[in-house]
């Protein structure tokens, strides 16, 4: 829809330790974005797992095919989440330079 992008992710997961402290990162995006616009219209829900999922306040831009899952402090990583295993549903758009 014009320079609009829509995204509906569904991430599953499973064998992950949550004493890591790498980031949930979403990478390959269709297009890259605007360097001036954020998402909008973020939300992030699971259908199991992800037992913080609650601290999922948004997501950023950190590159501009790539977005990473942020909490209150900073990037949401595998520690965060303490679960090992689930699935995420996120949906957000995001204007493209296109």
């Amino acid at each position: 829809i014009g320079q609009l992008v829509h995204v509906w992710i569904t991430l599953t997961y499973s064998g992950l330790s949550t004493s890591d402290t790498s980031a949930y990162s979403i990478t390959g995006l269709p297009f890259a974005h605007d360097i001036d616009e954020a998402l909008s219209g973020f939300n992030a829900n699971t259908s199991d797992g992800l037992g913080n999922k609650g601290n999922i306040t948004g997501a950023a831009f950190t590159g501009v095919t790539v977005i990473s899952l942020m909490d209150a402090t900073g990037p949401f990583t595998y520690a965060d989440s303490n679960a090992a295993a689930g699935t995420l549903k996120i949906t957000f758009a995001y204007k493209s330079i296109y």
